[in-house]
């Protein structure tokens, strides 16, 4: 099995791409689900999205409402995919939408309040030009914002943690604010019974070309020691807090977040590990 996969001729360079260190963590597509099998056997060839069929795109579910976190692209619109996914930033040129997923499985109408945290919030203050900067994608939020055509809908955004505001209170309070700021967004409606939803909102990855040269530097072997060695820089994030309501008492439950990656295929595998010291490599499959 593992001289078979050595023999494919497309590999996706993961968060790291290591021929140092002692380790190769590099593997060819079909193999890259985290080590999750039943991911492989469904995984879309050549796909923009490495997906982790392994897990469904709703975490939870309190008083009838599933809901969760997941990401896709536009090239494969197809393909949910939440933790241990990979985005391969060439075909997706680094863009790509965090969907914010609810299904009502009751037979009644039901109130919720979803809070979508964004990458931004988890990358914080981290000035690091070499770390992978995924914000909202102003190129395709309007001037009045997002909007997802659901019932009684009310949608707000923070820039500071915890601090949601309406789009006019927003620009009120922070006068001149840009949509790369924002690190959450807020989604108030209902949904009719039986009523699923699954809300885009468009990200792009603001340091593209920088996160271009780090991952070809990694293919090539010739990346410096301090990018090898840490994988966070190749790593993002995307949560959600959810409210639902029993009795009419609003009720809170966080179930964390999804971590995705950013890479990009590389051909000839076999020729980027022969020039490697194989005597001081652990090969990891």
């Amino acid at each position: 099995m593992k001289n078979n996969l050595f023999r494919r001729n497309t590999a996706m360079v993961l968060t790291s791409l290591v021929l140092s260190a002692g380790v190769v963590t590099a593997m060819p597509k079909q193999a890259l689900a985290e080590s999750n099998e039943s991911a492989t056997s469904t995984e879309k060839q050549g796909a923009s999205l490495v997906n982790n069929t392994g897990v469904g795109v709703y975490s939870e579910e309190h008083a009838g409402l599933k809901h969760g976190t997941a990401i896709q692209t536009n090239q494969n619109p197809e393909l949910q995919s939440t933790s241990s996914s990979i985005l391969d930033l060439d075909k997706s040129q680094g863009k790509f939408y965090a969907l914010a997923n609810v299904e009502n499985t009751t037979d009644q109408e039901q109130h919720f309040v979803q809070a979508i945290v964004l990458p931004r919030f988890y990358k914080g203050s981290n000035s690091d030009i070499n770390k992978v900067d995924v914000v909202l994608d102003a190129n395709q939020v309007s001037e009045n914002g997002l909007s997802f055509g659901l019932k009684n809908e009310k949608v707000q955004y923070a820039i500071k943690p915890g601090k949601y505001r309406n789009l006019d209170r927003l620009a009120r309070e922070n006068p001149g604010f840009t949509w790369d700021q924002i690190i959450g967004i807020k989604i108030d409606a209902y949904l009719a019974p039986k009523q699923n939803f699954s809300g885009k909102i468009p990200l792009t990855v603001a340091n593209y070309n920088q996160m271009q040269d780090q991952l070809s530097a990694l293919a090539n072997n010739n990346a410096e020691n301090s990018i090898i060695s840490n994988i966070n820089l190749r790593q993002f994030s995307v949560g959600q807090s959810f409210y639902y309501y029993i009795n009419g008492e609003i009720q809170t439950t966080y179930d964390g977040h999804l971590t995705a990656r950013v890479g990009k295929e590389v051909t000839k595998l076999e020729k980027i590990i022969s020039q490697a010291n194989l005597k001081n490599i652990k090969l990891k499959l």
